[in-house]
């Protein structure tokens, strides 16, 4: 029997040169996402606490990988920062997923069952799917075989990539967005709404995918002023801000 109220959540981050123009935006967001779901567990215990007919806790652990990198440890959400997102060349998404998926599961395999999360959401964020060691195959019977046999979800947000790359991974839900920093924080916004009705509902339940208002922001066309680089932004192929973030 594993813990009732209790979410697992794994987001696997893109740290390809191709997200280097919006890698302060990627990480922005992502920070977000984790105070949202913290925020959105305190509020849960607070209406439990209100509700004698429910006296579960809600807790969420949360882990943030960047492709190319070791799982940390799941940790409370609110202890978890997102890490620098470095570039490492061409980021190998699939085959990464993979190793993910497996130390995730072997991961949550150690707990004892009584607290074990309910419900184990994967993000992945990336600007593409390529992979060596796994194939398109493998990988994708890996997401199902986990979402059949576990009840896990998983979501994709493409980062300027289209949604039918995330069938390459075997998910279903994803989303597109712009890659511009209005883009990015409208996709990473929208994914955290689809983790919060994801974590509403019972394990195996149809979770609702991403809504048409959702897609909307995310696609917005970047603006145009903002997206105009100097010379020398368009040598280094990022913006003074991004970076200033890149490093700290």
């Amino acid at each position: 029997m594993t813990k009732p109220g209790r979410t697992a959540i794994a987001i696997l981050a893109d740290r390809s040169r191709a997200t280097r123009p919006v890698r302060a935006a990627l990480r922005a967001g992502l920070a977000g996402m984790l105070s949202d779901q913290q925020d959105r567990a305190d509020q849960q215990d607070s209406a439990n606490q209100q509700d004698t007919a429910d006296q579960q806790s809600t807790d969420v652990l949360a882990t943030v990988v960047p492709t190319g990198a070791t799982m940390p440890a799941l940790r409370p959400v609110a202890d978890v920062t997102v890490p620098a997102l470095r570039s490492r060349g061409t980021a190998a998404v699939r085959d990464d997923l993979g190793v993910l998926i497996t130390d995730l599961g072997a991961a949550l395999s150690t707990m004892p069952e009584e607290e074990r999360p309910s419900r184990v959401l994967v993000l992945v964020v990336g600007a593409g799917t390529a992979g060596t060691r796994w194939s398109r195959d493998a990988i994708a019977d890996l997401v199902g075989a986990q979402h059949r046999d576990y009840a896990w979800e998983f979501a994709f947000v493409g980062l300027g990539t289209d949604t039918a790359a995330a069938a390459e991974l075997g998910i279903g839900h994803a989303l597109t967005c712009t890659p511009s920093e209005e883009g990015v924080r409208a996709g990473l916004a929208a994914a955290s709404a689809f983790l919060s009705r994801a974590r509403d509902g019972q394990p195996w339940a149809p979770v609702e995918g991403f809504v048409d208002a959702e897609r909307a922001a995310a696609a917005a066309p970047a603006d145009e002023t903002a997206a105009t680089a100097s010379w020398w932004q368009r040598l280094l192929g990022r913006k003074p801000e991004m970076a200033t973030s890149e490093q700290a």
